[in-house]
Protein backbone atom coordinates (compact mmCIF):
# COMPACT_ATOMS: atom_id res chain seq x y z
CA UNK A 1 0.00 0.00 0.00
CA UNK A 2 2.82 2.40 0.88
CA UNK A 3 4.56 1.74 -2.45
CA UNK A 4 1.36 2.42 -4.39
CA UNK A 5 0.82 5.71 -2.60
CA UNK A 6 4.38 6.78 -3.35
CA UNK A 7 4.15 5.96 -7.05
CA UNK A 8 0.79 7.69 -7.45
CA UNK A 9 2.03 10.71 -5.54
CA UNK A 10 4.86 11.47 -7.94
CA UNK A 11 2.88 12.30 -11.08
CA UNK A 12 0.85 14.89 -9.21
CA UNK A 13 3.97 16.61 -7.94
CA UNK A 14 5.44 16.53 -11.43
CA UNK A 15 2.33 18.05 -13.00
CA UNK A 16 2.21 20.90 -10.49
CA UNK A 17 5.86 21.63 -11.11
CA UNK A 18 5.69 21.88 -14.87
CA UNK A 19 2.20 23.25 -15.52
CA UNK A 20 3.16 26.90 -15.87
CA UNK A 21 6.44 26.04 -17.57
CA UNK A 22 4.58 24.10 -20.24
CA UNK A 23 2.42 27.14 -20.83
CA UNK A 24 5.38 29.42 -21.34
CA UNK A 25 7.06 27.06 -23.76
CA UNK A 26 3.76 26.53 -25.57
CA UNK A 27 3.24 30.26 -25.84
CA UNK A 28 6.69 30.66 -27.34
CA UNK A 29 6.11 27.98 -29.97
CA UNK A 30 2.68 29.38 -30.86
CA UNK A 31 3.96 32.94 -31.01
CA UNK A 32 6.73 31.97 -33.43
CA UNK A 33 8.54 34.94 -34.92
CA UNK A 34 5.83 37.35 -33.77
CA UNK A 35 6.73 37.47 -30.11
CA UNK A 36 9.17 36.63 -27.37
CA UNK A 37 8.66 34.68 -24.19
CA UNK A 38 11.28 34.87 -21.45
CA UNK A 39 11.66 33.80 -17.87
CA UNK A 40 10.58 30.12 -18.06
CA UNK A 41 13.64 28.14 -18.99
CA UNK A 42 12.83 24.58 -18.02
CA UNK A 43 10.07 24.05 -20.56
CA UNK A 44 8.71 20.53 -20.73
CA UNK A 45 11.08 17.78 -19.68
CA UNK A 46 9.55 14.35 -19.28
CA UNK A 47 11.61 11.44 -18.08
CA UNK A 48 10.92 8.12 -19.75
CA UNK A 49 10.12 6.44 -16.48
CA UNK A 50 8.94 7.61 -13.09
CA UNK A 51 9.23 5.36 -10.07
CA UNK A 52 9.65 2.37 -12.36
CA UNK A 53 6.31 3.06 -14.06
CA UNK A 54 5.89 4.06 -17.68
CA UNK A 55 4.54 7.51 -18.47
CA UNK A 56 1.19 6.31 -19.82
CA UNK A 57 -0.22 6.07 -16.30
CA UNK A 58 1.17 9.47 -15.42
CA UNK A 59 -0.42 11.10 -18.46
CA UNK A 60 -3.79 9.56 -17.61
CA UNK A 61 -3.60 10.81 -14.06
CA UNK A 62 -2.54 14.22 -15.35
CA UNK A 63 -5.37 14.66 -17.85
CA UNK A 64 -7.31 17.14 -15.71
CA UNK A 65 -4.27 19.30 -15.17
CA UNK A 66 -3.38 19.14 -18.85
CA UNK A 67 -6.68 20.78 -19.71
CA UNK A 68 -5.80 23.69 -17.45
CA UNK A 69 -2.34 23.87 -19.01
CA UNK A 70 -3.79 24.06 -22.52
CA UNK A 71 -6.13 26.82 -21.40
CA UNK A 72 -3.27 28.91 -20.10
CA UNK A 73 -1.26 28.31 -23.27
CA UNK A 74 -4.19 29.60 -25.30
CA UNK A 75 -4.53 32.64 -23.07
CA UNK A 76 -0.87 33.52 -23.42
CA UNK A 77 -0.91 33.07 -27.18
CA UNK A 78 -4.27 34.61 -28.03
CA UNK A 79 -4.34 38.05 -29.65
CA UNK A 80 -2.44 40.67 -27.66
CA UNK A 81 -0.03 38.68 -25.52
CA UNK A 82 1.58 36.86 -28.45
CA UNK A 83 1.90 39.87 -30.72
CA UNK A 84 4.65 41.89 -29.11
CA UNK A 85 4.88 40.93 -25.50
CA UNK A 86 7.49 39.36 -23.30
CA UNK A 87 7.65 37.49 -20.03
CA UNK A 88 10.38 38.60 -17.68
CA UNK A 89 11.24 37.27 -14.26
CA UNK A 90 11.28 40.15 -11.81
CA UNK A 91 15.09 40.36 -11.71
CA UNK A 92 15.05 41.51 -15.36
CA UNK A 93 13.10 44.69 -14.54
CA UNK A 94 16.13 46.83 -15.38
CA UNK A 95 15.93 45.68 -18.99
CA UNK A 96 12.28 46.67 -19.15
CA UNK A 97 12.92 50.05 -17.57
CA UNK A 98 15.51 50.86 -20.23
CA UNK A 99 12.96 50.43 -23.04
CA UNK A 100 10.94 53.21 -24.70
CA UNK A 101 8.23 52.82 -22.03
CA UNK A 102 9.40 53.21 -18.45
CA UNK A 103 6.75 52.09 -15.95
CA UNK A 104 6.66 53.26 -12.38
CA UNK A 105 8.19 50.33 -10.49
CA UNK A 106 7.38 50.67 -6.81
CA UNK A 107 8.59 48.68 -3.87
CA UNK A 108 6.01 45.98 -3.20
CA UNK A 109 5.26 43.31 -0.62
CA UNK A 110 5.78 39.82 -1.99
CA UNK A 111 5.13 36.96 0.41
CA UNK A 112 3.36 34.59 -1.99
CA UNK A 113 4.49 33.34 -5.40
CA UNK A 114 7.31 34.43 -7.70
CA UNK A 115 7.00 37.73 -9.54
CA UNK A 116 6.80 37.80 -13.33
CA UNK A 117 6.21 40.61 -15.78
CA UNK A 118 4.37 40.81 -19.07
CA UNK A 119 5.87 43.70 -21.00
CA UNK A 120 5.21 45.36 -24.32
CA UNK A 121 7.70 48.25 -24.67
CA UNK A 122 6.91 48.88 -28.36
CA UNK A 123 3.31 50.10 -28.35
CA UNK A 124 0.82 51.11 -29.40
CA UNK A 125 -0.30 49.82 -25.99
CA UNK A 126 2.78 50.13 -23.84
CA UNK A 127 2.28 47.53 -21.15
CA UNK A 128 3.93 46.52 -17.91
CA UNK A 129 2.00 43.92 -15.92
CA UNK A 130 3.54 42.34 -12.84
CA UNK A 131 1.85 39.29 -11.29
CA UNK A 132 2.70 36.31 -9.08
CA UNK A 133 3.07 32.68 -10.15
CA UNK A 134 2.97 29.93 -7.54
CA UNK A 135 2.51 26.79 -9.65
CA UNK A 136 -0.82 25.97 -8.02
CA UNK A 137 -4.58 26.10 -8.58
CA UNK A 138 -4.71 29.90 -8.61
CA UNK A 139 -2.34 30.61 -11.52
CA UNK A 140 -4.76 30.03 -14.40
CA UNK A 141 -7.67 32.13 -13.05
CA UNK A 142 -5.35 35.00 -12.12
CA UNK A 143 -3.75 34.90 -15.55
CA UNK A 144 -7.18 34.78 -17.17
CA UNK A 145 -8.13 37.99 -15.36
CA UNK A 146 -4.91 39.67 -16.51
CA UNK A 147 -5.55 38.59 -20.08
CA UNK A 148 -9.11 39.95 -19.95
CA UNK A 149 -7.90 43.34 -18.71
CA UNK A 150 -5.18 43.46 -21.35
CA UNK A 151 -7.53 42.47 -24.15
CA UNK A 152 -10.13 45.04 -23.09
CA UNK A 153 -7.44 47.73 -23.17
CA UNK A 154 -6.37 46.60 -26.66
CA UNK A 155 -9.97 46.74 -27.87
CA UNK A 156 -10.50 50.23 -26.46
CA UNK A 157 -7.28 51.46 -28.04
CA UNK A 158 -8.01 49.88 -31.43
CA UNK A 159 -11.42 51.55 -31.51
CA UNK A 160 -9.80 54.97 -31.12
CA UNK A 161 -7.05 54.16 -33.61
CA UNK A 162 -9.68 53.64 -36.31
CA UNK A 163 -10.02 57.43 -36.45
CA UNK A 164 -6.48 58.35 -35.30
CA UNK A 165 -3.79 55.73 -35.83
CA UNK A 166 -1.28 57.76 -33.79
CA UNK A 167 -3.23 57.09 -30.59
CA UNK A 168 -1.26 55.17 -27.96
CA UNK A 169 -1.89 54.02 -24.44
CA UNK A 170 -0.18 52.67 -21.36
CA UNK A 171 -1.22 49.85 -19.06
CA UNK A 172 0.72 49.56 -15.81
CA UNK A 173 -0.32 46.90 -13.26
CA UNK A 174 1.66 45.90 -10.20
CA UNK A 175 0.91 43.69 -7.23
CA UNK A 176 1.39 42.97 -3.57
CA UNK A 177 1.01 39.47 -2.15
CA UNK A 178 0.48 38.40 1.43
CA UNK A 179 0.76 35.07 3.18
CA UNK A 180 -0.92 34.41 6.52
CA UNK A 181 -1.36 30.98 8.01
CA UNK A 182 -3.27 28.92 5.39
CA UNK A 183 -4.32 31.92 3.32
CA UNK A 184 -2.74 33.99 0.57
CA UNK A 185 -3.92 37.28 -0.91
CA UNK A 186 -2.91 39.07 -4.10
CA UNK A 187 -3.71 42.74 -4.65
CA UNK A 188 -3.35 43.90 -8.27
CA UNK A 189 -3.44 47.66 -8.84
CA UNK A 190 -2.95 49.56 -12.03
CA UNK A 191 -3.75 52.43 -14.35
CA UNK A 192 -4.89 52.35 -17.97
CA UNK A 193 -4.14 55.64 -19.74
CA UNK A 194 -5.40 56.18 -23.28
CA UNK A 195 -5.31 59.71 -24.69
CA UNK A 196 -4.78 61.05 -21.15
CA UNK A 197 -7.99 59.37 -19.98
CA UNK A 198 -6.99 57.43 -16.89
CA UNK A 199 -8.86 54.40 -15.56
CA UNK A 200 -7.97 52.85 -12.21
CA UNK A 201 -7.67 49.06 -12.09
CA UNK A 202 -8.06 47.11 -8.86
CA UNK A 203 -8.54 43.43 -8.13
CA UNK A 204 -7.91 41.22 -5.11
CA UNK A 205 -7.63 37.45 -5.06
CA UNK A 206 -7.91 35.63 -1.73
CA UNK A 207 -6.90 31.99 -1.59
CA UNK A 208 -7.56 29.17 0.84
CA UNK A 209 -4.37 27.19 0.24
CA UNK A 210 -5.52 24.12 2.16
CA UNK A 211 -8.83 23.62 0.36
CA UNK A 212 -7.48 25.14 -2.89
CA UNK A 213 -10.36 27.53 -3.41
CA UNK A 214 -10.83 31.24 -4.03
CA UNK A 215 -12.52 33.23 -1.26
CA UNK A 216 -14.93 36.08 -1.89
CA UNK A 217 -15.35 38.97 0.54
CA UNK A 218 -18.29 37.39 2.33
CA UNK A 219 -16.36 34.13 2.73
CA UNK A 220 -13.87 36.11 4.82
CA UNK A 221 -16.10 38.49 6.75
CA UNK A 222 -19.76 38.25 7.68
CA UNK A 223 -22.07 40.24 5.40
CA UNK A 224 -24.42 40.89 8.33
CA UNK A 225 -21.58 42.48 10.30
CA UNK A 226 -20.71 44.91 7.50
CA UNK A 227 -22.31 47.87 9.28
CA UNK A 228 -20.13 47.13 12.33
CA UNK A 229 -16.98 46.93 10.17
CA UNK A 230 -17.45 50.35 8.53
CA UNK A 231 -16.79 52.34 11.75
CA UNK A 232 -13.56 50.36 12.17
CA UNK A 233 -12.45 51.53 8.72
CA UNK A 234 -13.21 55.12 9.66
CA UNK A 235 -11.35 54.81 12.96
CA UNK A 236 -8.24 53.35 11.34
CA UNK A 237 -8.25 56.02 8.62
CA UNK A 238 -8.59 58.83 11.16
CA UNK A 239 -5.79 57.31 13.22
CA UNK A 240 -3.47 57.48 10.20
CA UNK A 241 -4.68 60.86 8.91
CA UNK A 242 -6.83 63.03 11.22
CA UNK A 243 -7.41 65.60 8.44
CA UNK A 244 -9.43 63.29 6.18
CA UNK A 245 -12.66 65.07 7.16
CA UNK A 246 -15.67 64.71 4.87
CA UNK A 247 -13.88 62.09 2.75
CA UNK A 248 -14.86 59.57 5.41
CA UNK A 249 -18.50 60.08 4.50
CA UNK A 250 -17.81 57.95 1.41
CA UNK A 251 -17.12 54.86 3.52
CA UNK A 252 -19.84 52.31 2.76
CA UNK A 253 -20.20 48.61 1.92
CA UNK A 254 -18.55 49.10 -1.48
CA UNK A 255 -15.30 49.57 0.43
CA UNK A 256 -15.47 45.86 1.27
CA UNK A 257 -15.45 44.72 -2.36
CA UNK A 258 -11.66 44.32 -2.33
CA UNK A 259 -10.12 43.02 0.87
CA UNK A 260 -6.96 41.06 1.58
CA UNK A 261 -5.81 38.74 4.36
CA UNK A 262 -2.43 39.71 5.81
CA UNK A 263 -0.29 39.15 8.87
CA UNK A 264 -1.36 42.49 10.31
CA UNK A 265 -5.09 42.09 9.80
CA UNK A 266 -7.72 42.50 7.10
CA UNK A 267 -6.67 45.04 4.49
CA UNK A 268 -9.42 47.19 2.98
CA UNK A 269 -8.22 48.20 -0.47
CA UNK A 270 -9.71 50.92 -2.70
CA UNK A 271 -8.53 52.84 -5.74
CA UNK A 272 -7.26 55.68 -3.60
CA UNK A 273 -6.32 54.27 -0.22
CA UNK A 274 -5.66 51.19 1.87
CA UNK A 275 -6.38 50.60 5.53
CA UNK A 276 -5.61 47.59 7.72
CA UNK A 277 -7.97 46.55 10.51
CA UNK A 278 -6.13 44.46 13.12
CA UNK A 279 -7.62 41.04 13.83
CA UNK A 280 -8.25 41.94 17.45
CA UNK A 281 -10.67 44.64 16.26
CA UNK A 282 -12.46 42.79 13.46
CA UNK A 283 -12.38 39.37 15.10
CA UNK A 284 -16.15 39.24 15.72
CA UNK A 285 -16.91 39.49 11.98
CA UNK A 286 -14.45 36.94 10.61
CA UNK A 287 -15.42 33.71 8.88
CA UNK A 288 -11.81 32.57 8.55
CA UNK A 289 -9.93 31.03 11.45
CA UNK A 290 -6.96 33.26 12.21
CA UNK A 291 -5.92 31.31 15.29
CA UNK A 292 -5.89 34.63 17.15
CA UNK A 293 -8.00 34.56 20.27
CA UNK A 294 -8.95 37.95 21.59
CA UNK A 295 -10.80 38.21 24.89
CA UNK A 296 -11.10 41.71 26.32
CA UNK A 297 -9.69 41.87 29.81
CA UNK A 298 -12.28 41.72 32.58
CA UNK A 299 -11.61 44.85 34.58
CA UNK A 300 -12.94 45.78 37.99
CA UNK A 301 -14.07 42.44 39.42
CA UNK A 302 -13.93 42.73 43.20
CA UNK A 303 -14.00 39.40 45.02
CA UNK A 304 -15.39 41.13 48.13
CA UNK A 305 -18.53 42.25 46.32
CA UNK A 306 -21.50 40.06 45.29
CA UNK A 307 -21.46 38.49 41.85
CA UNK A 308 -23.75 36.26 39.81
CA UNK A 309 -23.42 34.36 36.53
CA UNK A 310 -26.18 34.51 33.92
CA UNK A 311 -26.11 31.41 31.71
CA UNK A 312 -27.93 30.48 28.52
CA UNK A 313 -28.72 26.96 27.29
CA UNK A 314 -29.71 25.35 23.99
CA UNK A 315 -28.52 28.04 21.56
CA UNK A 316 -27.22 29.64 19.57
CA UNK A 317 -30.35 30.94 17.85
CA UNK A 318 -31.71 34.03 16.13
CA UNK A 319 -32.14 35.58 19.59
CA UNK A 320 -28.55 35.13 20.75
CA UNK A 321 -27.30 38.19 18.87
CA UNK A 322 -29.98 40.33 20.53
CA UNK A 323 -28.81 39.13 23.94
CA UNK A 324 -25.23 39.98 22.95
CA UNK A 325 -26.36 43.48 22.05
CA UNK A 326 -27.64 43.93 25.61
CA UNK A 327 -24.50 42.45 27.18
CA UNK A 328 -22.29 44.66 25.03
CA UNK A 329 -24.28 47.78 25.90
CA UNK A 330 -23.76 47.16 29.62
CA UNK A 331 -20.24 45.77 29.12
CA UNK A 332 -20.91 42.51 30.93
CA UNK A 333 -20.30 38.86 29.97
CA UNK A 334 -22.43 35.73 30.29
CA UNK A 335 -21.97 32.01 29.75
CA UNK A 336 -23.42 30.20 26.75
CA UNK A 337 -23.83 26.41 26.92
CA UNK A 338 -24.23 25.71 23.21
CA UNK A 339 -25.67 22.72 21.35
CA UNK A 340 -22.96 21.54 18.96
CA UNK A 341 -25.07 20.94 15.86
CA UNK A 342 -26.39 24.52 16.02
CA UNK A 343 -22.99 26.22 16.04
CA UNK A 344 -22.21 26.16 12.32
CA UNK A 345 -25.36 28.10 11.49
CA UNK A 346 -24.36 30.86 13.95
CA UNK A 347 -20.57 30.85 13.81
CA UNK A 348 -20.32 34.64 13.73
CA UNK A 349 -22.64 34.99 16.71
CA UNK A 350 -20.60 32.48 18.72
CA UNK A 351 -17.38 34.20 17.70
CA UNK A 352 -18.77 37.56 18.74
CA UNK A 353 -19.85 36.18 22.12
CA UNK A 354 -16.31 34.93 22.76
CA UNK A 355 -14.89 38.27 21.66
CA UNK A 356 -17.12 40.09 24.13
CA UNK A 357 -15.67 37.98 26.96
CA UNK A 358 -18.40 35.39 27.44
CA UNK A 359 -17.69 31.73 28.14
CA UNK A 360 -18.65 29.35 25.30
CA UNK A 361 -19.13 25.89 26.78
CA UNK A 362 -20.78 22.64 25.69
CA UNK A 363 -24.33 21.37 26.14
CA UNK A 364 -24.10 18.13 24.09
CA UNK A 365 -24.14 17.77 20.32
CA UNK A 366 -27.87 17.39 19.69
CA UNK A 367 -29.46 17.82 23.14
CA UNK A 368 -29.87 14.10 23.67
CA UNK A 369 -30.60 12.94 27.20
CA UNK A 370 -27.06 11.92 28.15
CA UNK A 371 -28.30 9.63 30.92
CA UNK A 372 -29.77 7.34 28.24
CA UNK A 373 -26.53 7.00 26.26
CA UNK A 374 -23.57 4.65 26.41
CA UNK A 375 -20.18 5.89 27.57
CA UNK A 376 -18.93 6.03 23.96
CA UNK A 377 -21.96 8.04 22.86
CA UNK A 378 -21.57 10.48 25.77
CA UNK A 379 -17.90 10.86 24.92
CA UNK A 380 -18.75 11.71 21.29
CA UNK A 381 -21.42 14.21 22.37
CA UNK A 382 -18.95 16.07 24.57
CA UNK A 383 -15.88 15.90 22.33
CA UNK A 384 -17.65 16.78 19.09
CA UNK A 385 -19.24 19.82 20.71
CA UNK A 386 -15.95 20.95 22.22
CA UNK A 387 -14.25 20.52 18.83
CA UNK A 388 -16.71 22.68 16.92
CA UNK A 389 -16.50 25.36 19.60
CA UNK A 390 -12.72 25.31 19.20
CA UNK A 391 -13.08 25.64 15.41
CA UNK A 392 -14.93 28.93 15.93
CA UNK A 393 -13.37 30.46 19.03
CA UNK A 394 -9.96 28.80 19.01
CA UNK A 395 -10.54 27.55 22.57
CA UNK A 396 -11.28 23.91 23.40
CA UNK A 397 -13.64 24.03 26.41
CA UNK A 398 -13.23 21.50 29.18
CA UNK A 399 -16.59 22.31 30.73
CA UNK A 400 -20.19 21.45 29.91
CA UNK A 401 -23.71 21.44 31.26
CA UNK A 402 -25.50 18.08 31.11
CA UNK A 403 -28.77 18.15 29.18
CA UNK A 404 -31.81 18.65 31.43
CA UNK A 405 -29.32 18.95 34.29
CA UNK A 406 -29.35 15.17 34.63
CA UNK A 407 -26.31 13.07 35.46
CA UNK A 408 -25.53 9.44 36.21
CA UNK A 409 -22.42 7.39 36.89
CA UNK A 410 -21.66 7.01 33.17
CA UNK A 411 -21.60 10.77 32.65
CA UNK A 412 -19.44 11.29 35.75
CA UNK A 413 -16.95 8.64 34.62
CA UNK A 414 -16.67 10.09 31.11
CA UNK A 415 -16.26 13.59 32.54
CA UNK A 416 -13.43 12.39 34.77
CA UNK A 417 -11.82 10.56 31.87
CA UNK A 418 -11.94 13.68 29.67
CA UNK A 419 -11.04 16.10 32.51
CA UNK A 420 -14.34 17.91 31.95
CA UNK A 421 -16.02 20.10 34.57
CA UNK A 422 -19.81 20.22 34.92
CA UNK A 423 -22.05 23.17 35.77
CA UNK A 424 -25.74 23.28 36.58
CA UNK A 425 -27.61 26.20 38.17
CA UNK A 426 -29.07 27.51 41.40
CA UNK A 427 -31.88 29.70 39.97
CA UNK A 428 -34.28 28.47 37.29
CA UNK A 429 -37.10 30.89 36.39
CA UNK A 430 -38.39 28.37 33.81
CA UNK A 431 -38.30 30.87 30.96
CA UNK A 432 -38.95 27.97 28.56
CA UNK A 433 -42.30 27.38 30.28
CA UNK A 434 -43.70 30.85 30.99
CA UNK A 435 -42.42 32.81 27.96
CA UNK A 436 -43.20 36.02 29.85
CA UNK A 437 -40.49 38.60 30.55
CA UNK A 438 -42.09 39.99 33.72
CA UNK A 439 -42.58 36.54 35.28
CA UNK A 440 -38.97 35.59 34.47
CA UNK A 441 -37.66 38.87 35.87
CA UNK A 442 -39.66 38.61 39.11
CA UNK A 443 -38.68 34.99 39.64
CA UNK A 444 -34.97 35.79 39.42
CA UNK A 445 -35.04 38.99 41.47
CA UNK A 446 -37.06 37.36 44.26
CA UNK A 447 -34.32 34.88 45.16
CA UNK A 448 -31.01 36.04 43.67
CA UNK A 449 -28.02 36.23 45.99
CA UNK A 450 -24.26 36.20 45.82
CA UNK A 451 -22.65 33.38 43.77
CA UNK A 452 -25.89 32.27 42.13
CA UNK A 453 -25.86 30.70 38.68
CA UNK A 454 -28.99 31.76 36.76
CA UNK A 455 -30.42 29.48 34.07
CA UNK A 456 -32.00 30.99 30.95
CA UNK A 457 -32.42 29.88 27.32
CA UNK A 458 -31.42 32.03 24.34
CA UNK A 459 -34.30 30.60 22.31
CA UNK A 460 -37.15 33.00 23.03
CA UNK A 461 -38.02 36.64 22.43
CA UNK A 462 -39.46 36.73 25.96
CA UNK A 463 -36.05 35.77 27.36
CA UNK A 464 -34.42 38.63 25.44
CA UNK A 465 -36.96 41.00 26.97
CA UNK A 466 -36.28 39.54 30.42
CA UNK A 467 -32.52 40.03 30.00
CA UNK A 468 -33.19 43.65 29.05
CA UNK A 469 -34.84 44.04 32.49
CA UNK A 470 -32.50 41.84 34.53
CA UNK A 471 -29.08 43.16 33.55
CA UNK A 472 -29.54 46.81 34.57
CA UNK A 473 -31.44 45.85 37.75
CA UNK A 474 -28.80 43.37 38.89
CA UNK A 475 -26.12 45.98 38.30
CA UNK A 476 -28.17 48.59 40.14
CA UNK A 477 -28.43 46.28 43.15
CA UNK A 478 -24.65 45.94 43.26
CA UNK A 479 -24.18 42.56 41.63
CA UNK A 480 -21.20 42.02 39.35
CA UNK A 481 -22.12 39.95 36.30
CA UNK A 482 -19.44 37.37 35.54
CA UNK A 483 -18.96 34.11 33.64
CA UNK A 484 -19.14 30.79 35.47
CA UNK A 485 -15.37 30.38 35.17
CA UNK A 486 -14.85 33.82 36.74
CA UNK A 487 -17.40 33.00 39.44
CA UNK A 488 -15.49 29.85 40.34
CA UNK A 489 -12.16 31.69 40.35
CA UNK A 490 -13.22 34.66 42.46
CA UNK A 491 -15.26 32.47 44.81
CA UNK A 492 -12.23 30.31 45.43
CA UNK A 493 -13.94 27.13 44.25
CA UNK A 494 -11.49 24.40 43.27
CA UNK A 495 -13.03 22.55 40.34
CA UNK A 496 -12.72 18.81 40.02
CA UNK A 497 -13.50 16.80 36.86
CA UNK A 498 -16.55 14.61 37.32
CA UNK A 499 -18.18 16.71 40.07
CA UNK A 500 -21.21 18.85 39.38
CA UNK A 501 -21.21 22.54 40.37
CA UNK A 502 -24.48 24.40 40.72
CA UNK A 503 -23.42 27.41 42.82
CA UNK A 504 -20.36 29.51 43.48
CA UNK A 505 -20.25 28.45 47.10
CA UNK A 506 -21.10 24.76 47.18
CA UNK A 507 -20.79 21.41 45.34
CA UNK A 508 -23.48 18.90 44.68
CA UNK A 509 -22.44 15.36 43.73
CA UNK A 510 -24.45 12.45 42.40
CA UNK A 511 -25.09 11.22 45.94
CA UNK A 512 -26.36 14.51 47.39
Amino acid sequence: MGKRATVLGRPFRWVCDISIKVCAKGAKSLAGSRGRVHGFELGLKISKKMGGKKMKKTLLISLGTAVAVVLLVVLVSYNGFASADAYYPVHEQAAVASSSFTPFIRRSTMQYGSAYIISNPNGPLFAHIAFPIANNFADVPIFAWIHAIYQEAINDLNFLRETDNTTTGTLDIQFDSYLFDNYASIVLRGILDINSTRTNILKTFNLDLVNEIFLETWDIVDYYQAEQILPLITQQMLASNPTMGTFLETVDKTWLENIAISNDGIKIVTDITEVTIPYEKIYFALHINTGIIVVPPIIGIDASLPMVAITFDDGPSIYTAQILDILERYEVPATFFVVGNRVNAYRDTVRRAAYLGSDILGHSWDHSDLTRLSADAVRRQLQDTAAIIESVTGVYPHSFRPTYGRINNTILEVARELDFYMFNWSIDPEDWKYRNAEIIYNSVMATVSHADIILLHDLYASTVAAVELLVPELLAQGFQLVTVSELMYYSGVELEPGRLVRHGNRYVSLNR
